[in-house]
Order: C-alpha cells, then sequence, then structure tokens
C-alpha cells in the first residue's frame, strides 16, 4: 500500500515475497535511505560539529556511493578483527563467563536483567573494536550505555574513511550491535517465564548434548535443533523492528505494475511479515516446533526476516546469532527464569523507540538444582 507520512510518500510491503522482490531483485533501486530530519535532530546532538548537517554519513543512515563505501570497508574490517571466525566466539563465551558470574551473585533475588545483559552484549563489540572489554563497574563505561539507551528510546561522494566518518561508523556498530541483541534476550527471558515447558525442553537438550562441564559452543548448535527453533520463535514474536529500517528508492521503478517515483519512502512490514499465518498458522502462538520438519531437523521459512533481506541486511547478522545461541543456551544450562513473587503473569507490553523493546521489568534468575 502507498499513504503519505506528512509530504513524504511512503510504500509499505507487508508480505514476504514482496520483500524479497523489492530488496533482493531489484535491490539497487530499493536500497537508499529516506532523509529523516528526527535523526537528523540526534545525530546533530550527539555529533555537535556544524559541519555535519545531516544523517548521511556512517552504516545505518548513509546512502549512494557514502554508504556502499562504508558497508565495505567495515566487513572486511569486521571480518579482520574476527567476526565469523572461532576467535570471536571465544570472546563472546569470556563475556558469557563473566555475565553468569554476575548473575549468580543475584542469589536467586529479584533484579533488572537489562543492564547486565546490555553490558555483557556491548562488551562483545569492544572487544572486537578495541580488543578490550570494560568491568561492568566502570563509570565511562556506564555513561556510554545510558547513551545507548537513552538515544534508543528517544528516537521513539567520499574517498577513505576519515575521522568523522569513522565516529559515525563506530556509533553505529555500538547502537546496532548492542541494544538490538541484549533486547533480543530480554523477550527470550519473558518467553521462557510464559512458557515453562518450553524452556525446559530447551534444557533438557542442553543438558544431552553440552551437559554442565562447559560452556555451550556454535558447534552444538546443528545437535540442537528444539533450542534453534526456540530462538527462532523468539525473532518472530518478539519482533524488535517491527517496520523494518526504511529504505528510499533512489530512481523511478517499475514495481509489481506499479510506477514508484524517485526519494520515495519504502518501508517493509516486518511485524505483518513474520504475523502472516501463510507462512505461520496460528501466528499468535508461541510455537517453536513450527520451525521443525516431521524428523525434528529445523526448516527454513523465507518469512522468517528478523534481519530483513537484500543488500541492507544486518551487517552483524552473523554475529548477532553466536551471540543469541551461546548467551541464551549459557543461562539456561546454568539457571532457571522465575517470576518474582506476587506476579502472575511476565508483562509483554514494550516501548517503542529505535526498537520494540520491552518495558522495564525484574526477574528470578536461580542456579538450576
Amino acid at each position: 500500500m502507498s499513504v503519505y507520512l506528512g509530504p513524504q510518500l511512503t510504500v509499505v510491503l507487508s508480505n514476504a515475497a514482496s520483500a524479497k522482490d523489492a530488496f533482493l531483485k531489484q535491490g539497487d533501486a530499493f536500497s537508499g535511505r529516506p532523509e529523516f530530519p528526527m535523526f537528523d535532530a540526534i545525530i546533530m546532538k550527539i555529533i555537535r560539529d556544524p559541519s555535519i548537517t545531516s544523517a548521511n554519513h556512517g552504516l545505518l543512515s548513509s546512502t549512494g556511493k557514502i554508504w556502499k563505501e562504508q558497508r565495505k570497508f567495515t566487513l572486511a574490517k569486521l571480518r579482520e578483527f574476527g567476526m565469523g571466525k572461532v576467535s570471536l566466539e571465544s570472546r563472546v563465551k569470556e563475556e558469557i563467563s563473566i555475565l553468569l558470574v554476575a548473575i549468580k551473585s543475584t542469589n536467586g533475588e529479584t533484579f533488572d536483567f537489562q543492564p547486565l545483559i546490555t553490558t555483557s552484549v556491548c562488551n562483545v563489540i569492544c572487544s572486537i573494536m578495541w580488543g578490550n572489554r570494560f568491568e561492568h563497574h566502570d563509570e565511562q563505561f556506564k555513561i556510554l550505555m545510558k547513551a545507548l539507551n537513552d538515544e534508543f528510546i528517544n528516537l521513539a561522494a567520499t574517498g577513505p574513511l576519515n575521522y568523522m566518518e569513522l565516529l559515525f561508523v563506530i556509533w553505529d556498530l555500538f547502537m546496532a550491535g548492542t541494544e538490538t541483541t541484549s533486547t533480543t534476550m530480554r523477550w527470550a527471558m519473558l518467553f521462557m517465564l510464559k512458557h515453562p515447558n518450553i524452556c525446559r525442553k530447551v534444557q533438557v537438550e542442553i543438558d544431552d548434548v553440552i551437559g554442565g562441564g562447559r560452556l555451550p559452543a556454535m558447534a552444538d548448535a546443528n545437535k540442537m535443533p528444539f533450542t534453534e527453533a526456540t530462538i527462532m520463535e523468539i525473532q518472530r514474536l518478539g519482533n524488535i523492528v517491527p517496520l523494518g529500517v526504511p529504505h528510499a528508492t533512489s530512481e523511478q521503478i517499475e514495481f509489481r505494475g506499479y510506477t514508484i517515483p524517485a526519494n520515495t519512502t519504502v518501508m517493509s512490514n516486518i511485524t505483518a511479515v513474520m504475523m502472516d499465518p501463510t507462512y505461520f498458522p496460528n501466528p499468535e502462538r508461541f510455537c517453536p516446533e513450527r520451525f521443525l520438519d516431521e524428523n525434528g531437523r529445523v526448516i527454513k521459512n523465507e518469512a522468517l526476516i528478523p534481519f530483513s533481506v537484500g543488500r541492507r541486511v544486518c551487517l552483524g547478522e552473523s554475529l548477532a546469532k553466536m551471540e543469541l545461541f551461546l548467551f541464551f543456551t549459557s543461562i539456561l544450562q546454568n539457571f532457571d527464569v522465575k517470576l518474582p513473587d506476587g506476579v502472575m503473569e511476565p508483562s509483554f507490553e514494550g516501548i517503542f523507540g529505535a526498537t520494540w523493546m520491552p518495558k522495564p521489568h525484574k526477574i528470578c534468575i536461580c542456579a538450576r538444582e
């Protein structure tokens, strides 16, 4: 459908086929970014440099030649720093070990999971960017964490990278690489509270495949189809970017019998895609089994697109998948997730910012017997 958001013509793609036709088959024409005056204002507040007059910098908001150069540079450097390699897995597991100690120190009492998981995930990015992590109590690190959290809630022709462009890239990596994974993990804990029988099945699979003598590893994932399916279902229903990140057409284009003008905003309604009963019968139901065949093996579903599709697919998809599997299985290997006394049901109310995140809440994470 098309709709005007103020003066801006916006086309909304609401099923898997149309999103893939646009972002995969005609990716060049649909890979731009629209202008965001509000986002520009936020960037100006952060950067405080009068020479920067728009958000057409970095990875998230840039468009055209700038975006292509930034993405190529960043992908190359991330691979150099270990993304997709076993060396990066060891960094994630190091952070998980520290997180598990921190959770254990709560002694099963009620606490806010958000600061701990956000700090842990952000430290993975720190280890990639600088080869160094921060202690959870580090005051400067706390300031960074607060800045990241506040910005996500409030956001309800170049040559080689110069210093300012590098700052934009680093900021984008911290924002996208920290908040998204930590928010998905917060939804994961809520779903495990809501569905203790599924949580137990995941724990049984963890016990059978990994046991208790070591941390989970990515090599375990292929042997744990129910756990993999559960994470997929968490991403489907705990959909943290309901409308994706808006694209824009770089030129006038013919698409499915319609003429879409240049500079039109194009949004993928990821909620509609991942709640489509054609692909997901009874879409409101939390059901990991929908991602398993009759032999219990994981099956792919083309409508599961939590990282979007096409040329502007999430740059850190492989890292995010690694983190979600390792954090999720490591926590459930060692702990049971429980509601605080007097709370009958977990709340699935959320807050719309740059992502869809749970409202502040507290849980109990107790050592498994």
